[in-house]
């Protein structure tokens, strides 16, 4: 799924998807697409779109009107063949207009220009968004756009560089599948704009046709008039921004579902040493609860970035937490406008306009050190950036981006060699689920766990006019308690016990010191959720169970516990101390 984050309020996502469309990844390039033809899903489902290369492939329903049932069903049918690893409804999000505020914010971006000694060719930045008003005068013929080269000196309609776009001049839309990259919102246009403008003065009419830019836009449009995209579009435009040599990806879009396949996606880019730069959000929300994605893969080369306002505190509307990098100025950012005469300017704000700051900056960087990969200028970012107090919950770094420091930074280590550190993806999707979201079906046991018991319990009795009378009885009994659990979470905004997301390899003991191994999948203070081989019955509500794991760092853990809950080959599990 995805969203427009920066003048985007996140109002629409999660659970959007195109109805009727699916990515699946299956488990080996052997009996993959052939397999759907032994299924009962072969004369329901056909393939609009594969990536070889990592066995993941898009199809679509056959019916042109599709429930949700109906798309249930053919989740769970593609889930349960054996030789599928993930299947996954193709998401999307829907973006909405901030209002905007002035911003004076030091990040030292005119002095950077100076700060390094680089004198090479411009970097590559693609821009993953609504498209792009090439006319505009910051773009038209100022070589400040990406060009294909052998498609523009080439022949019209011949796919001259066989890269398999057909005369992709200075990028693709890939919602409509051809070369019009058109900005019908304007979204793009304006972070485009923020781009450029972070490595000199776009307003400088005397700078415009002057040559020896320091970046060039790649356009690459999947998000349409209305700031709506599908994961499909997204994950084709990561791998023609890579494939094609764009250095810096930019992505000022995002939403709360977890895509295995976008996250393959995406390390394919931290593989190529490219660095991945993700909005955090809009929503004023802390993403350690509530994951926003991209910006929430672990892939070591994204950089998630939140906004900061003119007092560089954090805005109020930009989303926070451990899991954001640093932030950027984010409110009342002039910049490019997309349509008119083409050379107009307008202000906004949102974390998508913080996002292209750190983009052009990991530009600037990457031309004093363009043998760096993402992970290197990610990690020189976050060393040079101011450290403010009013951020300290903000991000990470409880910083703030320092445009002259970062160059310097990266121009001083620039001997330094190509350095990338050990990154195996965790592709299992049932697995990168919110833990406190799922259905209990992937080792969460979170709130779907009180779902299901509810819906079971609500089979068993239906709500007549005794059983309204009893619920509103019960309502008035327990609305005090109600109201005061409220305030608490409204004063913490917090969980009792903040539930991780973990994939540690351990062991269950019961009472006879009989083993059997297991798969930590969720860990808290409290409890932990455990996958297992064995039928789940002999643990059954059993107590006096010891759990055994050990962490990444080496560090053996051991809890006593009783089994509270289980589902499929799964348990949940309730430390004895809490």
């Amino acid at each position: 799924m995805v969203f427009l984050c920066c003048c985007t309020s996140l109002a629409a996502y999660g659970e959007d998807a195109v109805p009727g469309e699916f990515i699946v990844r299956y488990k080996s390039n052997k009996n993959t697409i052939n397999s759907l033809s032994k299924t009962s899903l072969n004369q329901n489902i056909r393939l609009k779109k594969s990536w070889d290369n990592i066995n993941t492939h898009f199809f679509k329903t056959s019916s042109k009107n599709t429930s949700m049932k109906d798309d249930a069903d053919t989740l769970k049918n593609l889930r349960e063949d054996p030789n599928v690893l993930f299947a996954e409804p193709n998401y999307l999000v829907r973006a909405q207009q901030l209002p905007y505020y002035p911003t004076n914010s030091a990040i030292e971006a005119p002095e950077s220009w100076s700060a390094g000694v680089s004198s090479g060719n411009a970097i590559t930045v693609a821009v993953l968004d609504s498209g792009l008003d090439i006319e505009h005068k910051v773009f038209n013929n100022t070589g400040r756009l990406w060009t294909n080269m052998q498609e523009m000196s080439g022949s019209p309609g011949v796919d001259d560089d066989g890269n398999g776009y057909i005369d992709d001049f200075h990028g693709w839309n890939f919602i409509s599948n051809n070369n019009n990259l058109s900005d019908g919102s304007g979204h793009g246009t304006h972070v485009a704009g923020i781009v450029v403008s972070s490595t000199e003065d776009i307003l400088n009419v005397s700078t415009a046709n002057a040559g020896g830019q320091r970046v060039q836009v790649m356009a690459l449009k999947f998000l349409d008039s209305e700031g709506v995209g599908t994961t499909s579009d997204a994950i084709n435009a990561i791998y023609y921004a890579v494939n094609n040599g764009a250095k810096v990806l930019n992505n000022s879009w995002g939403g709360n579902g977890y895509s295995g396949a976008l996250h393959e996606a995406i390390a394919y880019s931290f593989f190529e040493n490219t660095v991945f730069v993700a909005a955090a959000g809009n929503k004023g929300a802390n993403n350690d609860q509530i994951p926003i994605f991209p910006a929430n893969y672990d892939v070591p080369n994204v950089i998630s970035v939140g906004a900061s306002d003119d007092s560089d505190s954090i805005a109020y509307f930009s989303n926070y937490g451990s899991s954001v990098h640093v932030s950027a100025p984010g409110v009342n950012i002039l910049s490019t406008a997309s349509g008119g005469d083409h050379d107009d300017y307008y202000s906004s704000s949102g974390t998508s306009m913080s996002t292209p700051f750190v983009s052009g900056l990991a530009a600037l960087m990457a031309r004093e050190a363009p043998h760096f990969s993402g992970f290197q200028l990610k990690r020189d970012i976050l060393n040079s950036a101011t450290v403010v107090s009013k951020l300290a919950t903000a991000n990470s770094a409880s910083a703030r981006v320092n445009f002259r420091l970062a160059v310097s930074l990266a121009s001083a280590n620039s001997s330094e060699a190509t350095f990338n550190p050990d990154y195996t993806p965790n592709y299992d999707y049932s697995s990168r689920e919110l833990a406190s979201l799922n259905d209990g079906e992937d080792g969460g046991f979170g709130c779907g766990r009180v779902k299901n018991l509810y819906k079971s319990q609500n089979e068993k009795n239906k709500f007549g006019k005794i059983g309204f009378k009893h619920f509103l009885m019960t309502l008035a009994l327990f609305m005090p308690f109600v109201l005061i659990a409220f305030v608490r979470a409204r004063t913490s905004y917090k969980r009792k016990y903040e539930r991780y997301r973990v994939d540690f390899s351990g062991a269950l003991y019961d009472s006879d010191g009989k083993k059997v191994d297991v798969k930590v999948c969720t860990f808290s203070l409290g409890g932990a959720g455990v996958k297992v081989n064995f039928k789940k019955e002999a643990f059954e509500g059993k107590s006096n169970l010891t759990l055994r794991f050990t962490t990444r760092s080496g560090e053996v853990k051991e809890y006593s516990c009783r089994a509270v809950s289980s589902y499929e080959n799964q348990i949940g599990l309730c430390f004895d101390q809490w």
